[in-house]
């Protein structure tokens, strides 16, 4: 599999990483190939993670070409002006916007952190699914921003306003996905980081980039249509 390359100078590479890919190998899991493996492999050079995608999460991921970069670059989406955007098929029917801030226990230090997201809705879905309560289930096609970065954030985040994320299978809608899994021959998790905004530290300018909104999310709007 070939990782398309949106942007690269001399200190970053920023990709659009493929659903279903690790960004890098675990302690738990060092067999199945990561996109940092996959990177190297084609490029014939060594890459280092910024920041990271969840497995299911596609989408734009920036990485450092030196070791040495790692800091400066993660101090750019940390510190200095920088905004991330994903974009998401929930659940349900959201408002136009709003905001969601929640204090969550960080999945590894077990600490209490502040957190705060916003959404924006750009489109309502509906479609009729058997067993279900209601004759119609309503989805919101969205644009989330998370402003602080805890792990599983929009995941979580949308799943405690009872909007979970369609093909999450840890805090999602499981009899949901089990039924999109059969419909759609596959499942995806559908949260896709389409556009990043940020300083760059070498440059001196402000960076905008974008990845193209995989296909999977045109095959679950075109399924909508056909089963209103």
């Amino acid at each position: 599999m070939s990782i398309p390359v949106l942007y690269e100078d001399e200190w970053v590479c920023i990709v659009d990483k493929p659903e279903k890919m690790q960004t890098h190998s675990t302690s738990i899991d060092k067999m199945t190939h990561n996109l940092v493996d996959t990177l190297k492999d084609q490029m014939n050079e060594r890459y280092y993670p910024v920041h990271r995608l969840d497995r299911g999460t596609s989408g734009i991921l920036m990485l450092a070409k030196n070791k040495q970069h790692v800091s400066s670059l993660q101090n750019a989406l940390q510190n200095l002006p920088h905004k991330k955007k994903y974009v998401a098929i929930v659940r349900g029917q959201t408002g136009k916007s709003g905001i969601i801030v929640r204090e969550m226990e960080d999945a590894y230090s077990n600490k209490i952190q502040f957190s705060k997201s916003t959404y924006l809705r750009l489109e309502k879905l509906e479609a009729k699914i058997p067993n279900r309560p209601h004759p119609t289930t309503f989805f919101s096609f969205v644009e989330l921003e998370p402003l602080t970065g805890r792990t599983h954030q929009l995941r979580r985040h949308m799943a405690k306003i009872s909007r979970p994320i369609v093909g999450d299978m840890e805090y999602g809608d499981f009899n949901l996905n089990k039924f999109f899994r059969a419909e759609l021959d596959d499942l995806h998790l559908y949260l896709h980081a389409e556009t990043l905004s940020f300083w760059h530290p070498y440059l001196k300018e402000q960076m905008l980039l974008s990845a193209p909104v995989p296909n999977y999310f045109n095959a679950f709007k075109e399924y909508c249509l056909h089963h209103p």
